[in-house]
């Protein structure tokens, strides 16, 4: 009887044992989509932003630019 018990208890720690390995198996597969999204949404986001800057840099020269002409066009006018 007591062969029965040790290996009944025995074979309840190997099972709980593989469980935890699930879990922790999980919880690491986990981490590693919930990092590996938020570097793929980081990465997306830093190209937006620089493509977003160089757009507006290149709007904001070509305001500058026309702003420049219509000043020009007043300060001749007005001679």
């Amino acid at each position: 009887m007591m062969k029965l018990s040790v290996l009944l208890l025995q074979y309840a720690g190997y099972y709980f044992y593989r469980g935890e390995s699930k879990m922790l198996d999980f919880i690491k597969g986990f981490f590693k989509f919930f990092f590996g999204l938020a570097l793929i949404v980081s990465l997306v986001v830093g190209v937006g932003v620089a493509v977003f800057a160089y757009v507006f840099k290149k709007d904001f020269e070509d305001i500058e630019r026309r702003t420049k002409e219509i000043v020009s066009d007043i300060e001749s006018g007005n001679e």
